[in-house]
């Protein structure tokens, strides 16, 4: 058990008193999105091919397949056009050259 100021885990109290959430659950989220802010980003990007984009993420401890489909990028692992993984692809120089060349449409068309 880490232990806490008082002052603190009475605020942490309320706030799982009033929202339902277990404290664990509340200084769990707190921790992670404090690690998520100071470590860096969760996601790399591993390797671009015509037809799809490899992910690293770091936070699901595994790589997501981000493919072209019918000109637009469609994540496998979310079976989704709009998550991060796709948002991440998006930035990717390779990505950006697609769509110049026309192989991608733009985001939103």
């Amino acid at each position: 058990m880490i232990g806490l100021p008082k002052r603190i885990l009475r605020k942490i109290d309320e706030e799982a008193k009033a929202s339902g959430i277990p404290r664990s659950d509340i200084v769990a989220r707190i921790v992670y999105e404090y690690y998520k802010e100071n470590l860096g980003p969760a996601l790399s990007h591993f390797n671009v091919y015509e037809d799809h984009v490899t992910i690293k993420d770091e936070d699901l401890e595994r790589y997501v397949d981000v493919q072209v489909k019918g000109g637009r990028l469609y994540c496998t692992y979310d079976e989704t056009e709009s998550c991060g993984h796709v948002d991440y692809a998006w930035q990717i120089d390779r990505v950006q050259d697609m769509i110049r060349r026309g192989d991608i449409k733009k985001r939103g068309s």
